[in-house]
C-alpha cells in the first residue's frame, strides 16, 4: 500500500536550480522535445511519446541521467495509454461535457446536475493529473498504486497541484491556439518547457524513490 511521506519543505535555491537546468541541460531538453515531436507524428504513439518525455524531465530535475529516449519509449508504452487517458483526456472531456451541459441547462433541468458532475470530475482530475505523470515516470512503481497516490497528493496539496496543472495546460493551450505561427516554439521546446515548469513546481511534493515506502 502506498504511504505518502514528505516533509513539506521546499528546496532552497529553487530559482537557481531551475536556471541551472535551463542552461546546463538546454541542448538535452531541446533534443528530448524534438524526439517527442517526431514520436507523436503517427498520433497513436502520442501517449508513449509524452510518457518518455515526462520520465526524462523527472530524471533531469532530480539531477539523474535519463534513459535514452527511445528505450524509455519502448519500456513505458504499456502504462502510457491509461495514464494519458486519466491525465489528459479525462480533464479535456470533462471541460467539453461541462460546456455542453451548461448550454443545455435552460431546456433540460437534469443538465444542471450533469454540468455540476462534469465540473467535479474536471476539478478532481486537474488536481490529480499534475501528480500522475511524475509518479508514473518511475517505471518501478506498480501501476495499481498510481491513482491512489495521485489522489493522496491532490488532497494534501491541492493548490500546488492545480497551479502545476494550470501552468502546463495553460501554456499548451495558449500556444496551440496560435498554430501554425507557434510551430517554431513547439519545435524548440514548446512541449517540454510547460512540463518542466509543472514538474519543477511539485518536485519536493511527489515522493521520489528514496522518499516513499510501499
Amino acid at each position: 500500500m502506498f504511504k505518502l511521506r514528505f516533509d513539506g519543505t521546499e528546496e532552497t535555491g529553487g530559482l537557481r536550480r531551475f536556471n541551472e537546468i535551463l542552461t546546463l541541460d538546454f541542448f538535452n531538453l531541446f533534443r528530448i522535445n524534438l524526439l517527442t515531436v517526431l514520436a507523436m507524428v503517427p498520433l497513436v504513439t502520442i501517449p508513449p511519446a509524452v510518457m518518455a518525455m515526462e520520465a526524462s524531465v523527472w530524471e533531469i530535475i532530480h539531477s539523474r541521467k535519463p534513459l535514452p529516449y527511445w528505450r524509455c519509449f519502448r519500456t513505458c508504452w504499456r502504462r502510457s495509454y491509461p495514464v494519458f487517458l486519466l491525465a489528459v483526456l479525462l480533464p479535456a472531456m470533462a471541460v467539453a461535457a461541462a460546456v455542453f451541459y451548461a448550454q443545455q441547462s435552460a431546456a433540460l433541468p437534469l443538465a444542471v446536475v450533469l454540468c455540476a458532475f462534469s465540473i467535479f470530475v474536471l476539478a478532481l482530475s486537474a488536481f490529480a493529473s499534475a501528480y500522475l505523470y511524475p509518479l508514473a515516470a518511475d517505471r518501478q512503481r506498480p501501476f495499481r498504486q498510481l491513482v491512489p497516490a495521485a489522489l493522496a497528493l491532490a488532497f494534501s496539496r491541492p493548490l500546488r497541484g492545480l497551479t502545476a496543472f494550470g501552468v502546463s495546460a495553460g501554456l499548451l493551450v495558449l500556444f496551440g491556439l496560435y498554430l501554425p505561427l507557434s510551430l517554431p516554439y513547439f519545435l524548440l521546446g514548446g512541449l517540454i518547457f510547460p512540463r518542466l515548469l509543472s514538474q519543477f513546481l511539485i518536485r519536493r511534493i511527489v515522493p521520489d524513490r528514496a522518499e516513499e515506502t510501499f
